[in-house]
């Protein structure tokens, strides 16, 4: 395999991890054995749509994300801590009326569940509703993990209209003073 075939490792990882053969992928692809095979190698490129065509036979389903390149550092580091802000906000504010934001996010969840359908974004809805049901500190405790996955849980937080817009501005405020700061010294 070439060291610059990216899709020929992702073919062979989501093969091999749902245990099909070449040919069984092929069958369930609708292509062949020997073309999954130059796949893996690196010796054809996929292109996206065959990727997805192929990670919905090996029983998957393919999302793309864009991340900005080295370039966008300042840019991700300015969202993230904007997104820490937001949800140090909101974690005050579900402290302050749990009820309020429990009502709040049980629309929200049954909202958000009638769209995402069976994807990733339903696995993150009932794990909300998991930590929802431990109570406001486990809700904090998810608003403001730092980790990819509490990235992801922030996306999908089912507590959008919580915050009125002055507390949303506040918070804002507060992450892009610190930004400021950091930015003198």
């Amino acid at each position: 395999m070439t060291s610059s075939s990216r899709s020929g490792k992702l073919v062979r990882r989501m093969r091999r991890d749902s245990g099909l053969s070449q040919r069984a992928l092929a069958t369930q692809a609708g292509t062949s054995g020997p073309t999954i095979a130059a796949y893996e190698t690196g010796d054809k490129e996929a292109r996206l749509s065959t990727l997805e065509r192929l990670a919905t036979g090996a029983g998957y389903r393919l999302d793309v994300r864009l991340v900005p390149l080295e370039s966008g550092a300042a840019l991700r580091a300015r969202r993230a801590r904007r997104s820490l802000a937001m949800a140090a906000a909101t974690a005050s504010a579900v402290e302050r009326d749990f009820t309020a934001a429990r009502r709040v996010a049980t629309v929200n969840l049954s909202r958000l569940g009638e769209v995402a359908g069976p994807n990733s974004s339903n696995r993150l809805l009932i794990e909300w509703q998991s930590v929802i049901d431990r109570g406001p500190s486990s809700v904090r405790e998810a608003l403001l993990d730092g980790s990819e996955h509490g990235h992801d849980m922030r996306q999908m937080t089912p507590f959008a209209g919580l915050l009125s817009d002055d507390e949303r501005l506040a918070a804002l405020a507060v992450a892009d003073a610190f930004e400021n700061v950091c930015a003198l010294g």
